[in-house]
């Protein structure tokens, strides 16, 4: 009854609200505005999708239900075009109706709702507490609720092309400047690969033990603490990361939390983002594999009072260095291990030499020390005959796509923004309007 008397009390504080047209987005949220046209549709569907992504949230038990949520349009002259408010156990959500038409750009307005929906549903009051939430995370969840709304998707496969484009360029994201450097709508393309990196870091935490749902609690009161959020992830993450002993090149031979948890996103990220349907490049795959066959071992120590040493060496040298390592299974598990995700992140031609790199190191396992090298070297090769004849193909599409591919179709994403603002200002990249002006004297035979 108090959560019933609190949505009816600010639906009385709203001049002219009793002739608003009210609609139940669902059982947690409704929504009132003076009539339904397409500016107003834009603000429904954001609204639905919201309340869809923070409902269906990962680690919360049915019975655990969301707060009640009402959100109207007003004439009222708003501080920032929202006023969000608790009253009577439900959450209260008022915005200016003469900001309506810039709705689908308003980055503040939206970023305050998804705020006030994320901190509700962890328990948190959003009262003064809105701008504390973290940038990344309303980023990840602004694009997961856009997702929902949208067609980027394949029917049951969830697409990240951006952070596919970084990962096969073996640029992964940087973690700790994805957490303490937060961009919005006004940084233009880069914001959208900003948000979708963003969105990835979700669904990650989502994969930790219990959903991530204690990870989530954390790292929103660290931000209501006012701690950088670096600091917080790392603290967070970092032990449920290291418990949950997560199999990568460096699991097991980095102490320090901050390193552990920058691998660890960036194994997710490439997993999430290259597999069977957008499979990596040649380059990606001859550059995942020279680096998965980087061994750094823990050597066997002669005496008590020896340091710990760490040594490195190349996967073929396995075979003579296994008395010297401490722990030479693991090491050749992990391997087996990564070469599996790069198997399953390749064109489906590279599977032969996969497996026999594969079977290379179980029969290392076994005991086939002595005819590993040559075992391994004899798959490799062929590895990379297929890596070959990949970029011969990639080359000739390539070529085909510059001469029949328009320049506007190509850059299409950048010319709409620049026509829309003028320029790349901000922390977009300034020089891409003169490469730009490269590109298409270039595609118009002027290079």
């Amino acid at each position: 009854m108090a959560l019933i008397l609190g949505i009816a009390s600010a639906f009385c504080l709203s001049p002219g609200l009793s002739a608003y047209k009210t609609v139940e987005l669902s059982d947690r949220m409704k929504f009132s505005c003076p009539r339904f046209d397409s500016n107003y549709k834009k603000i429904q569907d954001f609204l639905k999708a919201a309340d869809h992504v923070m409902q269906n949230f990962p680690g919360f038990k049915a019975a655990e239900k969301n707060v009640l949520c009402s959100v109207s349009m007003t004439n009222a002259d708003l501080k920032d075009g929202y006023e969000i408010s608790v009253r009577g156990g439900a959450l209260v959500i008022m915005l200016a109706d003469p900001d309506i038409g810039e709705f689908d750009r308003n980055f503040k307005v939206q970023s305050a709702v998804i705020s006030s929906l994320l901190l509700c549903r962890f328990g948190i009051s959003p009262e003064k507490n809105i701008a504390k939430v973290p940038g990344w995370m309303v980023a990840g969840f602004l694009y997961r609720s856009e997702r929902k709304n949208s067609s980027i998707s394949m029917p049951g496969i969830i697409t990240y092309p951006a952070a596919r484009m970084l990962c096969i360029s073996m640029s992964e994201p940087d973690l700790w400047r994805l957490l303490d450097n937060p961009l919005d709508f006004s940084d233009g393309p880069s914001y959208r690969l900003y948000s979708e990196n963003c969105a990835m870091l979700v669904e990650a935490l989502t994969h930790l033990p219990g959903d991530g749902k204690d990870v989530f609690t954390a790292l929103l009161k660290s931000a209501v603490a006012d701690e950088k959020p670096s600091d917080s992830f790392r603290h967070a993450v970092g032990p449920v990361v290291k418990k949950a002993g997560f199999d990568f090149p460096a699991s097991f031979d980095i102490g320090e939390a901050g390193k552990l948890v920058e691998e660890w996103y960036k194994t997710f990220v490439r997993n999430s983002s290259v597999n069977i349907f957008y499979p990596g490049t040649s380059g990606f795959a001859v550059g995942r594999l020279e680096k998965i066959e980087m061994i750094s071992y823990e050597a066997v120590k002669s005496g008590k009072e020896e340091k710990t040493e760490w040594k490195n060496c190349g996967i073929t040298e396995l075979g003579g260095k296994w008395l010297e390592m401490t722990n030479p299974e693991k090491a050749v598990t992990c391997r087996q291990r990564c070469l599996s995700d790069l198997s399953n992140q390749l064109p489906s031609m590279f599977q032969k030499e996969m497996n026999g790199l594969i079977i290379a190191l179980k029969n290392l396992k076994d005991g086939g020390k002595e005819d590993f090298a040559a075992e391994y070297g004899k798959a490799r090769k062929g590895f990379l005959e297929r890596a070959f004849f990949l970029k011969e193909i990639e080359d000739y599409l390539s070529e085909g796509e510059g001469k029949h591919v328009s320049f506007g179709t190509r850059y299409s994403v950048e010319l709409k923004y620049l026509e829309e603002n003028g320029d790349f200002a901000g922390r977009f990249w300034p020089s891409l309007a003169d490469e730009l002006e490269k590109q298409q004297k270039k595609s118009n035979g002027n290079l």
